[in-house]
């Protein structure tokens, strides 16, 4: 007779950490370099408060009085830590902590920051807060939206989780969800949701957006060697409802935002379109549309991919979930065609009228118009209809030549209403490399005074800021429009910038931005 007796090992240790104080959060736990769900360890995290008392395990262990609490510093304490899974031996421990500014400072973006804006905009599980599983084939299944060490929250829920903590004062949030543009000219240029490819298999849920699926719809482009989409794909439609309806449980206005990629040669800004716009606009009407029936939105009208199309389509996919304060946006940033097309801001209000017909009373509606567009004299007509003026502002707050960077709130602030587009311009790149400035006199030509042009063109409209921010970039301030993504031809460093990161110019900006316009009395 053979007896097998077999041996299970835990072990209980500590790992100081760091530094400690009120405000240090435990963010992850890697074990042998896995990222660990969190609510599977036995585990206790001090953060290194002046209050914080001796563990209990080693006070069981080495006897009261016997153990310090060890204050100040920041550490971990793993309590019978089952060592199968790790050759039973103590696996390599790396710990990830977050170190909070107080919120007793009223300047720091945990008090300040009150909207955020959801992105990538692009991913088709990107946003659901129920696990997808990919079919792998055999018996193999890959999770598409956990890349967390949950195994039960998606990433849209960590990330909303992630947000209380870190941003409490945050209490709206503009989601983000793109359609692909096919062309920069207007007259062939289609706007149609994408997949990142047509094979894939998922479960519980499939993908699907409006009256396509996954069989149906067009790839996004792919690209690299092998090669992998250039794009995540459209989010569901089932994915966009369940991020709404997560974000107004737990109680954050929505501000719903249809976006347009353009997956097209050089994969250009969506400004860059241009040219006759009827083709692109489209004639889809609101009578069209159904109402979602738990599997899409029903659609009757003629078989067009375009601008119309992907705004009415998400009015009517929302319509049972904004209310009165939510807000909806009807397009953003189209220069070329502001630009180009005398009647575009018509255009831009009759669509507002058509979404309000859809969504219900009370839900704001406006158009989101580039920092270099707000002015262009045919969104008069939109800026009369649309519920506030939106204005993507990425201006510049500082214009740094190497030596004299001034890295202080008061700094970034005060380039809010001075400097480039206030006092002075340039006339093209060579001016601005050799510095030649011409001086800016009268107002109505200041691109940052938006109150002057807002109270003679629009007096009392309230005025958004849908869109801000920087670059964590060498001199980021200078040109906060732009990115770097090396297979764009829209990539760029920011004027006179080495390309080094550099987060202090983005936090400054970020709270120079805040604290100006809260007191300014004009957003």
């Amino acid at each position: 007779m053979t007896e097998t007796t077999t041996y299970t090992y835990f072990c209980s240790f500590a790992i100081g950490i760091c530094e400690g104080e009120d405000g240090v959060l435990l963010r992850s736990i890697f074990l042998d370099g896995n990222e660990t769900d969190l609510s599977k360890l036995p585990y206790r995290f001090y953060s290194g408060v002046d209050t914080q008392n001796p563990d209990p395990k080693m006070v069981a262990v080495e006897g009261a009085g016997n153990v310090p609490a060890y204050r100040g510093l920041s550490y971990i304490v793993f309590d019978e830590l089952d060592l199968t899974n790790y050759g039973n031996r103590i696996p390599q421990v790396a710990i990830e902590v977050t170190r909070l500014v107080p919120q007793s400072d009223p300047t720091n973006l945990r008090n300040t920051l009150r909207a955020v804006n959801i992105i990538p905009s692009a991913g088709e599980f990107v946003y659901a807060t129920t696990p997808i599983t990919k079919d792998n084939g055999g018996d193999s299944t890959t999770v598409l939206n956990i890349h967390t060490g949950s195994v039960n929250k998606t990433d849209m829920v960590v990330s909303l989780d992630q947000l209380k903590v870190d941003l409490p004062s945050v209490n709206s949030a503009s989601l983000v969800v793109a359609w692909f543009g096919s062309s920069v000219d207007a007259t062939t240029c289609t706007v149609r949701p994408k997949v990142e490819n047509n094979t894939t298999v998922t479960a519980p849920s499939v993908w699907r957006v409006t009256n396509l699926t996954r069989a149906t719809a067009q790839a996004v482009t792919q690209i690299g060697s092998p090669l992998s989409p250039a794009f995540g794909g459209t989010p569901t439609d089932l994915s966009v409802r369940q991020a709404c309806q997560e974000m107004k449980a737990r109680g954050i206005r929505v501000m719903f935002h249809p976006f347009i990629l353009m997956d097209t040669t050089g994969f250009p800004w969506r400004g860059r379109l241009t040219g006759t716009v009827t083709n692109y606009w489209g004639t889809a009407t609101p009578a069209q549309f159904g109402a979602w029936n738990g599997t899409v939105v029903p659609y009757s009208g003629p078989n067009e991919w375009t601008h119309r199309r992907m705004v009415l389509h998400y009015a009517r996919l929302l319509a049972d979930i904004l209310v009165s304060g939510d807000a909806f946006l009807v397009g953003s940033e189209m220069v070329g065609l502001s630009t180009s097309n005398a009647n575009f801001g018509t255009l831009l209000a009759a669509l507002m009228a058509d979404v309000r017909s859809i969504l219900p009373t009370g839900v704001l509606v406006s158009y989101a118009s580039d920092w270099s567009e707000y002015k262009v004299t045919s969104l008069a007509p939109a800026w009369s209809s649309a519920s506030f003026i939106g204005i993507d502002n990425y201006l510049p707050v500082t214009d740094w030549f190497d030596g004299d960077e001034v890295y202080t709130l008061d700094a970034f602030k005060a380039g809010i209403n001075s400097g480039e587009y206030w006092d002075y311009f340039y006339a093209d790149e060579a001016a601005r490399i050799s510095n030649t400035r011409g001086v800016i006199t009268d107002p109505q030509f200041r691109q940052k005074d938006i109150r002057f042009w807002r109270d003679n063109n629009h007096p009392g409209k309230p005025v958004w800021f849908t869109e801000f921010g920087c670059p964590a970039i060498d001199k980021g301030g200078n040109q906060p429009n732009v990115f770097y993504d090396p297979k764009s031809t829209e990539s760029f460093f920011p004027y006179r910038s080495n390309g080094r990161r550099n987060d202090t110019v983005q936090r400054l900006y970020l709270e120079a931005m805040l604290d100006f316009w809260a007191t300014e009395g004009l957003v």
